[in-house]
């Protein structure tokens, strides 16, 4: 009964694991009413995120003397979390 409920949890949390990948992997930000990107500032390179190739994508918005930063990191290659889950 409990490798049911093991197995039962790992599932959950791969599925909760993958929609939050996918839900992550858009790069569109809304600009708040009144901000703009402040290209200066902004810039996008390729790096390391946690073991991962990753494209870092850094943005600043402006409004007067506010601002709000958004940093994304998208794979450069599909993930594939279960093969992770298997390996811990």
């Amino acid at each position: 009964m409990n490798r049911k409920i093991i197995l039962a949890c790992l599932i959950l949390a791969v599925a909760v694991a993958t929609i939050g990948v996918a839900s992550a992997l858009s790069t569109e930000i809304n600009l708040p009413d009144g901000y703009e990107i402040d290209e200066a500032q902004s810039y996008s390179n390729n790096t390391t995120f946690m073991g991962v190739d990753c494209e870092c994508n850094h943005a600043v918005m402006v409004n007067g003397d506010k601002n709000i930063t958004v940093d994304t990191y998208l794979p450069r290659a599909e993930l594939n979390l279960l093969q992770v889950m298997v390996q811990l």
